[in-house]
């Protein structure tokens, strides 16, 4: 898929046309659920010099930052959209193997012809709001690689260790993962609130520059005012330096992004949301 004229008109508006074209790719669009209808528990097994290449990367960068682990990740191995519904099969992958092999991936993907040797880690993020329509902004701390850059809270990865169900006695379950564990877990995580009072997917994207991962882009309105929310949004861990609540407006947003620069998978999470607006 490429962005079409209504993308551009909206990046347009908010000054981001460009970044849009050149830091972004629209995998998907127009579904209203996600269904994994496959997880693998087989991690990824790239050849031995991208393994060896990757490891060697990770020790690196784990030698100027000490708080990275090496997290569970899913990496998407085919994505087909019927109707209303993406359904996707994904399978283990780990973040060394991703950090890694990083500069070897490419930077758009069609999701019919993927390598399975590849990590293709699968994340999440959300144009969160008040319900008097504020946007959440947040500043990532200096020990994420990001830069001094703001993204739309919450974000992260996919995680098929806590991102799931599981359904049955002991010895007669099954596990059903579910990306929308992963965006309530994201919005503990780094807001502090669990409770939504309306949620929309609004795409899949692939951000083609640095990160070359897909992330589900979603609209999220949580049931607190901005007064409310600023005495309730807390970092659980240490990735936010601070946040900033901006009108659910472009040209309020425009102005913030004139002062601010965000991710380019932010670029795309914006886009659509005021698209879907």
């Amino acid at each position: 898929m490429e962005w079409e004229k209504k993308h551009l008109k909206v990046a347009s508006e908010l000054g981001l046309d460009q970044r849009l074209i050149h830091e972004t790719q629209l995998l998907a669009d127009g579904f209203k659920n996600v269904v994994i209808d496959e997880f693998n528990e087989a991690a990824i097994l790239p050849e031995e010099e991208l393994a060896a290449s990757a490891n060697a990367k990770w020790e690196e960068k784990k030698k100027s930052n000490p708080y990275l682990f090496d997290g569970a990740l899913a990496s998407i191995v085919s994505a087909k959209q019927v109707d209303a519904n993406l359904h996707l099969r994904l399978r283990r992958t780990r973040y060394s193997l991703y950090s890694g092999a990083k500069s070897l991936l490419p930077g758009q993907i069609d999701l019919e012809h993927l390598d399975p040797r590849l990590p293709l880690p699968l994340s999440y993020g959300a144009v969160t709001l008040s319900y008097d329509g504020f946007i959440v902004f947040a500043l990532r701390s200096k020990s994420i690689d990001l830069g001094n850059q703001y993204t739309t809270a919450p974000s992260g990865y996919f995680d098929p260790d806590k991102d799931r169900f599981v359904i049955g006695d002991p010895g007669h379950h099954r596990e059903v993962f579910d990306p929308i564990l992963n965006a309530l877990r994201e919005s503990a995580e780094e807001l502090g609130v669990t409770a939504f009072s309306e949620f929309r997917w609004n795409g899949l994207i692939q951000e083609t520059v640095d990160s070359k991962q897909p992330l589900f882009a979603s609209t999220v309105r949580l049931p607190f005012s901005r007064d409310e929310l600023k005495k309730r949004l807390r970092d659980m861990g240490f990735e936010i330096q601070k946040y900033e609540m901006v009108v659910n407006d472009p040209l309020w947003v425009e102005e913030f992004l004139n002062e601010n620069r965000v991710t380019p998978h932010d670029v795309a999470k914006l886009v659509l949301h005021f698209l879907n607006k």
